[in-house]
């Protein structure tokens, strides 16, 4: 079951699947990357559809999980161009190392991004909820201030690390 700081514990049938420290070997770790693919797929699917993400809570949880997901593919892309670096030298090598440090640095600029949208998202979650709460009378002008929090939003010190 994931918690809080901890998305995949052992129990998780993923992580029975894919253990972190291994083993490793080309076919599990091609599965794991084919994986993504049809995971990302179902993303593109369900997101067309609103109740797969009603509203910018939702929103902003997506984005953060996506935020993580993109900061760790830069290392992912490193390492595949370091490994290719060992191989022996030829042009198409080359190419293929320069073109990984591209897709690893433009994956960098996804995770940013990303972490723009989330913080954007946060900050329209918490103007919903002000006004959703001032229409009720429950909030007076402006008690939703920057340090407000909405269930399963970190707090501004909190915010999710890449």
């Amino acid at each position: 079951m994931a918690t809080e700081g901890n998305p995949m514990s052992t129990s998780d049938p993923l992580q029975q699947l894919f253990p972190l420290h291994g083993p490793y070997d080309p076919v599990r770790t091609t599965d794991a990357a084919h994986l993504i693919d049809e995971l990302v797929r179902y993303l593109a699917y369900a997101t067309r559809h609103e109740p797969a993400m009603p509203g910018p809570n939702e929103a902003y949880e997506l984005a953060g999980a996506l935020k993580l997901a993109a900061g760790k593919l830069p290392q992912a892309l490193r390492q595949m161009s370091a490994r290719i670096a060992t191989g022996p030298a030829c042009p198409e090598s080359t190419l293929v190392i320069d073109t990984l440090r591209d897709a690893s640095a433009a994956a960098g600029t996804l995770a940013h991004a990303l972490s723009d949208v989330q913080s954007t998202l946060r900050d329209l979650a918490l103007r919903d909820l002000a006004q959703g709460d001032l229409a009720q009378g429950d909030l007076a002008q402006g008690d939703a201030g920057p340090d407000a929090t909405v269930v399963g939003f970190p707090t501004p010190a909190r915010r999710l690390a890449a």
